[in-house]
């Protein structure tokens, strides 16, 4: 197994080592990657493997930042998706009273099994948390401080865990949504038979039809609506490569790049970056939402802006989120058109994207007047079959994904403490961050790499390696050969 020591100089900047220090972010990377998924497999919000990657990214932090803590916090993170089961067992209940006459009950059961997962789910509130037993997590905060005078503070975050699989998606994959869609019409089908038997005279309710016509309505929608029960797997929790280990194996890779270290390349000058790795992000946002409240007067003491990093899995699908539908997030304009510039630059495809379900730890920063920016580098045209499902595994990450993940937002954080400091650099001319392309012999250069590269990915996706550590290594070995 071919072992490549992390780098013990700084990464050169002259046009000979381009390349090869692109080489080493992104087999540092992977390395990482592949370690975690090795020794700590999946990572369950609040669970033993949450909190020991928790520690071993605070101790990276403790050498690479000027300074960094683990946070401790409780939260009950198996109410997120719990409240489906809850909320099946009251509409079974009300489709009970409904049969057996007692409809103005049943409407009351109902509306409180529907209400639910609405308030936990697509509202991301705290509901009916406090009938789920209580788990301790931590986020981890590493602080790098800035060369001159403290002028604003960027905080570019990942979460540590990694999901339940949902097991209806992987079952019906993008029929699914068909499913869920049919199972919520169940449950305002039942909340309208038992609103109507409740409300009209039995003879009026029977002489309209109306019996017969909720009938065949309930009969056909709820088995779709009693599958919420089985939606998740309780037991089984996804390694998490996609979802959201890459996005911690960046936020590492950009403590080395502006580290407090003697190797660090990129010190800012007016910005203090922390790097926020959150837990219990799939238990509903709760890591993110405890640092938020914690940290109120630290956020509105300099002005303050958000990177958040999930989802980072195939290079063409690199997308900056400007809506997240559920909580109604609208992500930072003037963030996003800086980020679609740096693709432009950089000449790397980018898209505008929305997230029509779920949402980010960014809308836990929207929610107190952050700006902010997410970034993906998944399909959100459709429902990839590596999303929360056991597929989310190492071999689907691609290294290109990485690289532009960490380009991207390395730039963006540039841009920003330029701007604190009153200089910031046209976009026309060079960053002075990491670099993909240039210009005369340089862009030859980079296309024959792209070339090279391009027919690895192609030879690697023919040739997929079911064992983590040799996919790894084939990753690595290509990467070496450009």
């Amino acid at each position: 197994m071919l072992n490549l020591s992390e780098p013990k100089a700084p990464f050169c900047d002259d046009e000979a080592g381009e390349s090869g220090r692109r080489i080493r972010y992104r087999a540092s990377m992977l390395r990482f990657m592949r370690s975690v998924l090795e020794e700590l497999g999946p990572r369950p919000s609040g669970g033993l493997s949450e909190r020991r990657l928790a520690q071993r990214l605070h101790h990276d932090f403790s050498r690479l930042c000027s300074s960094s803590k683990l946070e401790a916090f409780t939260c009950h993170p198996t109410a997120f998706l719990g409240s489906f089961r809850l909320g099946v067992g009251c509409v079974s209940l009300a489709l009970l009273l409904y049969v057996t006459k007692h409809p103005a009950l049943g409407f009351a059961v109902a509306l409180l099994g529907c209400s639910m997962p609405a308030f936990e789910l697509i509202l991301y509130r705290e509901y009916v948390d406090r009938l789920f037993p209580r788990r301790n997590s931590q986020n981890v905060v590493g602080r790098i401080a800035p060369r001159g005078e403290l002028l604003r503070r960027i905080y570019v975050s990942a979460h540590l865990d990694s999901a339940q699989e949902f097991t209806l998606w992987r079952i019906f994959g993008p029929k699914a949504t068909w499913v869920m869609a049919l199972g919520v019409l169940g449950g305002v089908a039942l909340l309208l038979a038992t609103a109507l038997a409740a409300l009209l005279p039995s003879a009026v309710f029977q002489r309209a039809q109306l019996g017969w016509v909720c009938g065949v309505s309930l009969a056909t929608l709820l088995p779709f609506t009693l599958s919420y029960w089985f939606f998740y797997d309780s037991q089984r929790v996804v390694p998490g490569a996609m979802d959201n280990l890459a996005g911690i194996a960046v936020i590492r890779e950009l403590a080395k790049l502006h580290g407090a270290t003697r190797h660090a390349t990129r010190r800012l000058e007016h910005t203090e970056l922390v790097l926020l790795a959150t837990g219990c992000e799939e238990a509903g946002l709760r890591g993110a939402k405890r640092f938020t409240a914690e940290h109120r007067s630290e956020l509105s003491e300099v002005p303050s802006f958000g990177i958040f990093l999930d989802g980072i899995c195939t290079a063409e699908h690199l997308g900056v989120v400007t809506h997240e539908t559920f909580l109604g997030t609208k992500y930072d304009e003037t963030l996003i058109h800086e980020a679609l510039n740096i693709a432009g630059v950089q000449q790397f495809p980018i898209t505008k994207v929305t997230i029509p379900v779920g949402a980010t730890d960014g809308s836990a920063f929207h929610a107190v007047g952050i700006p902010s920016i997410a970034i993906l580098a998944v399909d959100c045209g459709t429902l990839v079959d590596n999303y929360h499902t056991r597929k989310d595994t190492l071999e689907r990450v691609e290294s290109d994904a990485l690289e532009r993940a960490l380009l991207l937002t390395d730039e963006l954080v540039s841009w920003l403490d330029q701007q604190a400091g009153g200089h910031a650099v046209p976009l026309q001319s060079e960053h002075r961050g990491l670099k993909l392309v240039g210009s005369g012999d340089e862009q030859e250069r980079a296309a024959g790499i792209r070339g090279v590269r391009d027919a690895a990915h192609g030879s690697r996706r023919r040739e997929r390696r079911a064992h983590l550590g040799n996919h790894v290594d084939h990753n690595i070995e290509q990467l070496t050969q450009i």
